[in-house]
Protein backbone atom coordinates (compact mmCIF):
# COMPACT_ATOMS: atom_id res chain seq x y z
CA UNK A 1 0.00 0.00 0.00
CA UNK A 2 1.20 3.71 -0.81
CA UNK A 3 0.21 6.76 0.67
CA UNK A 4 0.37 10.16 -1.80
CA UNK A 5 -0.66 13.66 -0.07
CA UNK A 6 -0.45 16.95 -1.84
CA UNK A 7 0.48 19.76 0.08
CA UNK A 8 -2.27 21.99 0.11
CA UNK A 9 -0.28 25.21 -1.68
CA UNK A 10 0.19 22.62 -4.61
CA UNK A 11 4.26 22.49 -4.13
CA UNK A 12 4.94 19.61 -2.80
CA UNK A 13 3.71 15.64 -2.29
CA UNK A 14 4.85 13.82 0.07
CA UNK A 15 4.16 9.42 -0.18
CA UNK A 16 5.39 7.06 1.51
CA UNK A 17 4.97 3.25 1.08
CA UNK A 18 4.52 0.46 2.94
CA UNK A 19 7.39 -1.53 1.58
CA UNK A 20 10.16 1.02 2.98
CA UNK A 21 8.45 1.66 6.42
CA UNK A 22 10.38 4.42 8.08
CA UNK A 23 10.61 6.39 4.95
CA UNK A 24 8.59 9.11 3.81
CA UNK A 25 9.41 11.16 0.60
CA UNK A 26 9.16 14.95 -0.33
CA UNK A 27 8.58 15.67 -3.79
CA UNK A 28 8.67 19.56 -5.50
CA UNK A 29 6.33 19.23 -7.57
CA UNK A 30 7.20 23.12 -9.41
CA UNK A 31 10.70 21.57 -10.27
CA UNK A 32 9.35 17.71 -11.07
CA UNK A 33 12.14 16.59 -8.77
CA UNK A 34 12.61 14.55 -5.17
CA UNK A 35 13.15 17.08 -2.61
CA UNK A 36 13.82 15.19 0.61
CA UNK A 37 14.21 11.73 1.57
CA UNK A 38 12.97 11.28 5.59
CA UNK A 39 14.29 8.23 7.59
CA UNK A 40 13.02 7.37 10.66
CA UNK A 41 14.31 4.47 12.75
CA UNK A 42 10.82 3.68 13.30
CA UNK A 43 7.72 2.99 10.94
CA UNK A 44 6.08 6.16 9.91
CA UNK A 45 2.66 6.18 10.94
CA UNK A 46 0.85 9.06 9.19
CA UNK A 47 1.88 12.37 7.42
CA UNK A 48 -0.34 15.31 7.53
CA UNK A 49 0.22 18.71 5.58
CA UNK A 50 -0.69 22.08 7.34
CA UNK A 51 -3.91 23.40 5.57
CA UNK A 52 -2.79 26.97 5.52
CA UNK A 53 0.60 26.68 5.52
CA UNK A 54 1.51 29.20 2.77
CA UNK A 55 4.69 29.04 0.67
CA UNK A 56 3.50 32.10 -1.24
CA UNK A 57 4.21 34.99 -1.67
CA UNK A 58 4.22 38.11 0.76
CA UNK A 59 6.55 36.26 3.29
CA UNK A 60 3.96 33.46 4.58
CA UNK A 61 5.54 30.77 6.19
CA UNK A 62 6.49 27.71 4.46
CA UNK A 63 3.81 24.57 4.08
CA UNK A 64 4.48 22.16 7.00
CA UNK A 65 4.58 18.24 6.41
CA UNK A 66 3.77 16.81 10.03
CA UNK A 67 5.10 13.00 10.60
CA UNK A 68 4.48 10.94 13.47
CA UNK A 69 6.43 7.47 13.95
CA UNK A 70 5.84 4.60 15.92
CA UNK A 71 8.75 4.62 18.66
CA UNK A 72 8.87 3.94 22.41
CA UNK A 73 9.44 7.61 22.96
CA UNK A 74 6.49 9.30 20.38
CA UNK A 75 7.39 12.59 18.27
CA UNK A 76 6.06 14.79 15.68
CA UNK A 77 8.83 15.54 13.33
CA UNK A 78 8.08 18.95 11.36
CA UNK A 79 9.77 18.89 7.93
CA UNK A 80 9.57 22.90 5.75
CA UNK A 81 11.79 23.66 2.71
CA UNK A 82 13.92 25.17 5.39
CA UNK A 83 14.89 22.33 7.57
CA UNK A 84 13.01 19.86 10.20
CA UNK A 85 11.88 19.98 14.04
CA UNK A 86 11.38 17.26 16.39
CA UNK A 87 8.61 18.16 18.12
CA UNK A 88 8.87 15.74 21.88
CA UNK A 89 4.69 14.22 21.91
CA UNK A 90 4.02 14.28 26.02
CA UNK A 91 1.89 11.65 27.03
CA UNK A 92 -1.35 11.51 28.75
CA UNK A 93 -1.14 8.90 31.35
CA UNK A 94 -2.50 7.45 34.66
CA UNK A 95 -0.92 6.23 37.80
CA UNK A 96 -0.75 2.35 35.46
CA UNK A 97 1.23 1.29 32.32
CA UNK A 98 -1.63 0.13 30.32
CA UNK A 99 -3.23 3.71 30.80
CA UNK A 100 -0.35 5.23 28.54
CA UNK A 101 -1.47 6.96 25.47
CA UNK A 102 1.16 6.16 22.67
CA UNK A 103 -0.18 8.42 19.55
CA UNK A 104 0.06 6.56 16.08
CA UNK A 105 -1.93 9.28 13.96
CA UNK A 106 -1.80 13.15 13.20
CA UNK A 107 -4.17 15.80 11.80
CA UNK A 108 -4.14 19.43 11.85
CA UNK A 109 -6.94 21.50 12.49
CA UNK A 110 -8.76 22.38 8.97
CA UNK A 111 -8.47 25.97 9.78
CA UNK A 112 -4.30 25.77 10.51
CA UNK A 113 -2.88 27.74 13.27
CA UNK A 114 -0.70 25.56 14.35
CA UNK A 115 -2.60 23.02 16.38
CA UNK A 116 -3.37 19.06 15.67
CA UNK A 117 -4.63 15.94 17.07
CA UNK A 118 -2.11 13.10 18.10
CA UNK A 119 -4.79 9.69 17.82
CA UNK A 120 -3.21 6.67 19.29
CA UNK A 121 -5.93 3.59 19.97
CA UNK A 122 -6.02 4.76 24.36
CA UNK A 123 -7.40 8.02 23.03
CA UNK A 124 -6.13 11.44 21.78
CA UNK A 125 -4.37 14.23 22.89
CA UNK A 126 -4.91 18.16 21.00
CA UNK A 127 -2.09 20.23 20.45
CA UNK A 128 -0.89 23.53 19.81
CA UNK A 129 2.58 23.98 17.89
CA UNK A 130 3.69 27.93 18.16
CA UNK A 131 5.97 29.91 16.06
CA UNK A 132 8.25 32.63 17.92
CA UNK A 133 10.25 34.87 15.49
CA UNK A 134 9.52 32.64 12.21
CA UNK A 135 10.70 29.70 14.20
CA UNK A 136 9.09 26.48 15.50
CA UNK A 137 8.82 26.04 19.38
CA UNK A 138 10.39 22.75 19.70
CA UNK A 139 7.72 21.67 21.99
CA UNK A 140 4.07 20.84 22.04
CA UNK A 141 1.73 22.45 24.66
CA UNK A 142 -1.08 19.95 25.45
CA UNK A 143 -4.19 21.79 25.59
CA UNK A 144 -6.40 18.72 26.28
CA UNK A 145 -5.73 15.33 26.71
CA UNK A 146 -8.62 12.44 26.77
CA UNK A 147 -7.82 8.63 27.54
CA UNK A 148 -11.62 6.30 27.32
CA UNK A 149 -11.03 3.24 28.22
CA UNK A 150 -13.94 0.50 29.12
CA UNK A 151 -12.85 -2.88 30.71
CA UNK A 152 -14.95 -6.07 29.37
Amino acid sequence: MCEILPCPDGRHLATRDESSPCTAWVWDLQELRLSSVLVHRDPVTSLAWEPCGGGGAGGAAPARLALMSSGSSPAVFLWSPLGVVVLKVPVAASTTADDVLVPTRVRWNPQGRGAMCLAGREGFVCSKISRRDGRTKNRVEVVRAAVERTDA
